[in-house]
């Protein structure tokens, strides 16, 4: 059997996008809720994404809806980026371990 070296995560470049999905998760052990915004369907499964409170992949129940079919993300304001949506809430604010530049 020949091993095949895991590809690295790359950014998804606009030919590559199915549109804007957002997955939500909710752990079964710990019960916290989280969502992850991406712009491929099926990135994003339980038994691949970790909880961000237990630290760990555990049994989770997962959601997923479709914001925008469109590869390129367009709304009222412009924003051609998933973080753009979120990051407009009242009260958000860039932490200090953002990695900036």
């Amino acid at each position: 059997m020949v091993r095949r070296a895991k590809s690295k995560p790359s950014p998804v470049g606009l030919k590559d996008r199915e549109g804007v999905f957002v997955h939500a998760f909710k752990c079964r052990r710990c019960l916290l809720e989280f969502q992850l915004y991406s712009w491929r369907r099926d990135r994003h499964k339980v038994g691949q994404v970790f909880c961000p409170e237990c630290g760990e992949r555990t049994r989770m129940l997962h959601w997923r809806t479709c914001l925008n079919e469109s590869r390129e993300l367009t709304s009222q304001e412009g924003a051609q980026e998933i973080y753009n949506l979120t990051t407009r809430f009242p009260g958000f604010v860039l932490m200090d371990d953002s990695a900036v530049g």
